[in-house]
């Protein structure tokens, strides 16, 4: 007997299917069948029930199967302690998410993780968050970013990412895109819903809102993915409730705030296994330990395995408790900038939302800023900072927002010093433009944050300052410059419309 022909009978066992196994393991059915066969002659006993449509084991099949795995796992477990003490990490990472997860970037996490340990296998499983909740409390995936759908059990554990209301999305010719107010669940009776499959993170938030208001709704369009929901939309076939930053992937639309459904809040989260594996965790580690698990570090709860899941083996179950730990490890720096600039973008867009020129340029004294100024200026910095950071063109100067706002400044002028003779000259026909130069800014920053790795944060970008600024300082003082000025944006806008009203 040899190690592949157990791997064959794995797969095997795994896909119920020859030939999607043969694919899998990149050999031809024939070779597979023969190994197969090989195995249940050395071992005496037919090992699966054939028939036209798949194979299924035997009992003696069932009872290999549990030590074959082990077998496996143990090799496994072999290569990878003589990995670790050669200082590389190695082992596999199954990650499960959502689709258009709020508050996480996973084909950047992915990439940042895999520049890290690239080593490690990594696996990824799209499915609605109640799938990915079962999966992870089983052992079969690592880790998973979803929407919450349940408290915390003996197997699962959930720390909260980020958190938002829910948007109604409609076609702008649709009566609701002319109230241009806020909507309860009660508005909404008799519409025609586009949602997603009941297990889907935004579907169980919306189907908890109506239910909570005592409001019955049909879901006549139900879809699998983002964009057919927008497809739907754009087409004026339906309307959706979805996650507010939904809105951003199809600006056509008119998106409107909905009241009543704050217990329903659509709440992201990282789901991990609560199981604790009985055995000394090296130190290196234990931050991470602590960070993913919440316990302290030595302390250990034994966790319940739901399905069939074999056992592993100590060594192979902290090889993953690493790697998830390094996969933790990647996700909080970055994440947090990219959802913290996420947040300024839709803060500009509020604050500037259906303001007209008079209201864009009201100035409650001479010496005062407008929010027109105030965003254009909180922009030019970002845009400023985050190209000298890394190494880019300014999109002032690249994509041509300087001769489209024409302002009559200086081109490197970015606001600082301005008196109130400069604030004046930043005038502007439509808020349009203010909008799309930051969203140009901010896709920029945001391909600049995909790409780092937590070591790049400590990188000296300015050495003018004592102590000299690091780049994660500095990015952190750019959404601090930018929250500042766009909330005063936001108080400007409630005086402008109060003048006005």
């Amino acid at each position: 007997m040899e190690l592949r022909h157990l791997q064959h009978f794995v797969a095997v066992a795994e896909d119920q299917h020859f030939t999607r196994a043969a694919e899998r393991l990149l050999v031809s059915q024939s070779g597979l069948s023969a190994s197969i066969r090989s195995l249940e002659r050395e071992l005496r006993a037919p090992l699966f029930v054939r028939t036209t449509r798949r194979v299924t084991l035997t009992e003696a099949g069932r009872a290999l199967l549990v030590e074959a795995e082990r077998i496996l796992a143990q090799v496994r477990s072999a290569h990878e302690a003589v990995a670790a003490v050669q200082g590389v990490l190695r082992g596999t990472l199954a990650l499960g998410t959502e689709q258009c997860i709020a508050g996480v970037h996973v084909a950047g996490l992915l990439a940042a993780f895999r520049r890290r340990h690239p080593d490690v296998e990594i696996r990824l499983r799209q499915a609605g968050s109640g799938a990915l909740a079962e999966e992870v409390a089983a052992g079969r995936l690592d880790l998973a970013f979803a929407y919450r759908t349940q408290a915390d059990t003996d197997q699962l554990r959930s720390v909260s990412l980020t958190s938002e209301p829910m948007t109604v999305l409609c076609h702008p010719s649709h009566r609701l895109a002319g109230a241009g107010a806020v909507l309860a669940p009660d508005d909404l009776a008799g519409e025609v819903f586009v949602d997603f499959h009941p297990d889907w993170g935004p579907r169980r938030t919306t189907d908890a809102a109506f239910s909570a208001a005592g409001v019955r709704r049909t879901v006549a369009l139900e879809v699998n993915d983002v964009h057919s929901l927008l497809d739907l939309i754009d087409e004026n076939l339906g309307i959706a409730v979805v996650p507010s930053h939904f809105r951003h992937k199809r600006p056509s639309l008119t998106a409107l705030p909905v009241k009543g459904t704050a217990e329903a809040e659509y709440e992201t989260v990282a789901l991990l296994p609560r199981s604790v594996p009985p055995v000394p965790r090296p130190a290196p580690w234990s931050h991470c330990w602590r960070r993913t698990t919440g316990l302290p570090d030595g302390i250990g709860r034994a966790g319940r395995v739901a399905g069939p899941a074999p056992a592993r083996p100590a060594g192979r179950q902290r090889t993953r408790e690493r790697v998830r730990c390094a996969m933790v490890d990647v996700m909080h720096a970055k994440d947090i900038l990219i959802d913290g600039y996420g947040r300024i973008q839709e803060e500009v867009h509020a604050a500037l939302k259906g303001l007209g020129p008079e209201e864009l340029h009201f100035r409650p004294s001479p010496g005062a800023n407008s929010a027109a100024w105030l965003v254009w200026h909180l922009t030019r910095v970002q845009d400023d900072h985050v190209a000298d950071a890394f190494g880019l063109e300014q999109v002032w100067l690249s994509q041509g927002w300087e001769e489209r706002l024409d302002l009559g400044l200086p081109r490197h002028d970015t606001g600082y010093g301005h008196g109130p003779e400069k604030v004046a000259k930043v005038r502007v026909e439509s808020a349009d433009v203010l909008t799309g130069y930051y969203d140009a800014v901010h896709e920029q920053t945001l391909g600049a944050l995909r790409g780092l790795a937590a070591k790049d944060l400590e990188r000296i970008v300015d050495e003018r300052w004592d102590p000299p600024v690091t780049l994660g300082a500095r990015l952190v003082s750019v959404l601090s410059d930018d929250l500042q000025h766009v909330g005063q944006a936001a108080y400007l806008r409630g005086l402008a419309q109060s003048a006005a009203a």
